[in-house]
């Protein structure tokens, strides 16, 4: 990611957007491997291209934006992460479970694997998650009904927190916005964050999956503190001090293998 010229800068940019709400100067700089003035610079070009909304600190995708590159983009970022981390957390899904995948692209990145099961049930708060799962002729797939968020594709509100609760899930496969040193997952979206803490409250094993990318970040709400998680799945190891945390909680912690591919399996 070193030594990127402008227009792989700002497609950088816009993928990390089209992932999060809002993203500060200093935390693009630190994904995109930028200096901050590098970061304002392209930030005030895409926003002269009215791709972006410059905030105090920070920005967004343009509305007119969201809604078209955010369905496809957020795969790209850390795909080949996302894929191993997939590969991984699937292993320990057994035949014949429940599976709630939330409307993360790293969720979704489990299906080609959850296609090698046998009498998987899927129940899911993403639409794009819900099309891909749906290819799968052994997935059984659930949507959960309410409010739309463009953006992101997903499916959040009162009415998704009342369909959960009719449910009991073997396996929650869940991702965060950050995960602190402390131990806690954190999300930058209030309604997101809601839905996950609600489908833990129903599932016999809560798999927290996240890129190395999200290590060491805090946003302002709160998904899950360690206690509620059964195993947290990553493509590098964990600081010292976040490691310690999940020791003394129990919380299993999978490094995943880089080189894990999709299965070749047909739907």
């Amino acid at each position: 990611m070193h030594n990127k010229n402008n227009y792989e800068r700002k497609k950088l940019i816009k993928d990390l957007l089209s992932e999060n709400e809002y993203l500060s100067v200093k935390s693009i700089a630190k994904l995109i491997y930028a200096s901050q003035a590098t970061v304002r610079r392209e930030l005030n070009a895409l926003q002269a291209e009215g791709i972006v909304k410059r905030t105090r600190g920070g920005a967004t995708l343009a509305a007119d934006t969201q809604e078209e590159w955010a369905f496809e983009a957020r795969d790209n970022i850390m795909k080949s992460e996302k894929r191993s981390i997939a590969a991984a957390c699937a292993k320990f899904i057994k035949n014949g479970s429940s599976v709630f995948l939330d409307s993360s692209s790293t969720a979704g990145n489990v299906i080609p694997f959850l296609s090698a099961k046998e009498g998987v049930t899927v129940v899911t708060n993403g639409v794009k998650t819900a099309l891909l799962a749906s290819k799968y002729k052994n997935i059984e797939v659930f949507v959960l009904g309410g409010k739309l968020l463009s953006y992101s594709n997903s499916i959040v509100g009162s009415k998704t927190i009342s369909e959960i609760l009719n449910y009991r899930f073997d396996y929650a496969l869940l991702s965060a916005s950050g995960l602190d040193q402390t131990g806690v997952f954190t999300d930058n979206n209030a309604e997101q964050a809601q839905i996950k803490r609600a489908v833990a409250e129903r599932s016999t094993n809560v798999f927290m999956l996240v890129d190395s990318s999200k290590v060491g970040s805090t946003y302002m709400n709160v998904t899950l503190p360690s206690q509620k998680v059964t195993a947290v799945f990553c493509d590098r190891e964990l600081p010292l001090d976040i490691k310690r945390v999940f020791d003394e909680h129990s919380v299993q912690v999978i490094i995943s293998d880089k080189t894990a591919k999709n299965p070749s399996i047909s739907s």
